[in-house]
């Protein structure tokens, strides 16, 4: 009867050791799938980076021409200025020595 007994409980242990490794088995698996998606993660944040320091050197690259540009401009405004004022002072001349 004894013996009966201790098979009956090393029956049910070895179950219950079955049923333990089935689930460690299982939460194994999730772990990987876990790990395999926190790695798509950070490949997608790397490329992310990337893809946005590219995106901020393009930028600066785009705003060096933009203040290039605007700089060629302004000293071209600046000519302009200078040569609309001097032909204000000739017609200002011309009309005082029409009046006089």
């Amino acid at each position: 009867a004894e013996l009966t007994a201790s098979n009956a409980a090393l029956a049910w242990a070895h179950e219950d050791l079955q049923a333990h490794a089935s689930q460690l088995s299982h939460a194994r698996a999730a772990l990987a799938d876990a790990a395999h998606e926190l790695r798509l993660g950070v490949q997608g944040l790397e490329a992310a980076d990337a893809n946005g320091h590219d995106l901020a050197c393009s930028a600066r690259a785009q705003l060096a021409g933009v203040c290039a540009s605007n700089e060629a401009l302004q000293e071209e405004l600046q000519d302009d200025l200078a040569e609309a004022s001097t032909k204000v002072e000739q017609l200002q001349q011309q009309l005082a020595e029409e009046h006089a």
